[in-house]
């Protein structure tokens, strides 16, 4: 974290920051916990144990970061056609909308 200020740091401030910081870190981790599929739900318990403690986790957090991940840094996409249709394509890519 950069911080920038004309007026000299003091303890209130500093105490501040890092509260700041210690919360965005349990933020932080709860997510990740919750992409590695370690959710809250597995720790429920029953005080009557003959009660059935059946849970089901589906990892939509993973499967939305990792798709995301991928549409972003991955090989984009890419066409082969003959020339007459790449140029009718890139025509009307570079057509004004009315």
């Amino acid at each position: 974290m950069v911080i920038k200020t004309a007026k000299p740091l003091d303890d209130a401030f500093i105490v501040k920051a890092i509260r700041d910081k210690l919360q965005a870190n349990f933020r932080l981790q709860r997510l990740q916990d919750y992409y590695e599929g370690k959710h809250n739900i597995l720790l429920r318990t029953y005080a009557d144990s003959t009660k059935p403690n059946n849970k089901i986790i589906v990892n939509y957090c993973k499967n939305i970061a990792d798709f995301l991940t991928a549409y972003l840094v991955g090989i984009p996409v890419e066409y082969e056609a003959p020339q007459v249709i790449l140029d009718s394509l890139n025509y009307n890519d570079n057509a004004e909308t009315t």
